[in-house]
């Protein structure tokens, strides 16, 4: 059985994934009440060499990616700071914020690398200058 904080990540992962999927659903398959059809598929007419479902494929991805990551970094006992921002993009993961010590820096970054999904991490964190 999970504990109940895994519970609530997961919980929090699945909510994030799902409003990313509405959220963008409108916009990939577009609007049904268009009045003009095209002749050419939307790939070819745009230049995008991907398929629709390949994109919201992708952007469910990153947000069930950074739901991951933030729920790792939330629940970790070696990190105090709730001052840090996570990005996903194309499974490449930003660190950005403030934190007391370059130790969480490096413990943020690992947490996200520990993610099985994510193929790399940009860390954009700094240490706090507060004397």
């Amino acid at each position: 059985m999970l504990s109940q904080s895994t519970q609530h990540a997961t919980g929090i992962t699945l909510l994030i994934a799902y409003a990313a999927l509405i959220a963008i659903s409108g916009n990939a398959y577009g609007n049904n009440n268009a009045t003009e059809q095209l002749d050419t598929p939307l790939s070819a007419a745009t230049g995008n060499t991907y398929a629709q479902g390949t994109e919201v494929s992708s952007y469910v991805a990153d947000a069930v990616i950074t739901g991951k990551v933030k729920a790792a970094i939330l629940h970790d006992p070696e990190l105090t700071s709730y001052e840090i921002r996570v990005e996903t993009d194309n499974g490449r993961v930003m660190l950005s914020g403030q934190v007391d010590t370059q130790a969480e820096i490096d413990r943020a970054g690992d947490l996200a690398l520990g993610i099985k999904e994510v193929r790399a991490v940009i860390n954009y964190m700094k240490v706090n200058n507060v004397q």
